[in-house]
């Protein structure tokens, strides 16, 4: 392997193999050209906004774990709580290189819980639910975008995962300042509290819609002494 090392410190770059049948689209490939010195390589890959290599077609989960669903044929977000990055991107499709190519549709429970590392969340209009303490106890979350979320009620449900309630996604998210919604979104049944903490900030709610159209409903109900914030639209 190229492991770095001591003595090693320049191998920080990226490792090309040699496939003298490869072309400018196959990426991290090479070969020499007609006069037996000149070197042609397809380069790096170059991932669009979904993940996919523009050149390969190859995928990147960017450090997300992901597992099929083979009842309702879709991806989920799987088990990360040990997500190494403070930013947390999740694509809109997945192919794990067996089930194919599918649509990422939900998050399964308490898959970030607990995780200080985490700081933004960005979430595709494909994943339409949370399975419930998906970001319970995440200390330094700042920020979420779920724009295809429209609805969090609290439900037992059966996953392939196993069977679970939808609570607690955003309990005692003390830093949560910034929640991009759409305008189907009600945000009524869900839990944006603070368990014994005094300090935290309001939540802003940011509505991909107008006010006429926007059907959000934020009335603190007793689980949402968080959305102390403002509503934009």
């Amino acid at each position: 392997g190229a492991t770095d090392d001591s003595n090693n410190n320049l191998l920080t770059g990226d490792v090309f193999y040699y496939d003298e049948t490869s072309t400018s689209t196959d990426c991290y490939k090479w070969h020499f050209a007609t006069d037996g010195q000149t070197v042609i390589s397809g380069g790096k890959h170059e991932y669009n906004r979904k993940g996919v290599c523009r050149k390969c077609g190859a995928r990147n989960s960017f450090g997300v774990n992901y597992a099929f669903d083979t009842t309702d044929n879709c991806y989920y977000v799987a088990d990360n709580k040990t997500y190494a990055d403070s930013e947390v991107t999740i694509l809109e499709e997945y192919d794990d290189g067996v089930n194919g190519v599918y649509p990422v549709t939900y998050v399964q429970n308490s898959a970030f819980a607990s995780n200080a590392k985490i700081v933004r969340v960005n979430l595709p209009s494909t994943v339409t639910s949370l399975d419930g303490g998906v970001f319970l106890n995440c200390p330094n979350l700042e920020y979420v975008s779920m724009t295809g979320v429209k609805e969090m009620p609290v439900v037992a449900i059966k996953r392939p995962y196993g069977t679970v309630a939808t609570n607690n996604n955003f309990l005692n998210c003390a830093k949560l300042s910034v929640v991009i919604v759409g305008k189907e979104f009600d945000l009524s049944g869900q839990q944006f509290k603070a368990w014994g903490i005094t300090e935290f900030v309001g939540v802003d709610i940011y509505v991909d819609g107008d006010e006429k159209t926007s059907k959000i409903n934020a009335v603190s109900n007793g689980q949402n002494d968080l959305l102390t914030g403002v509503i934009l639209y």
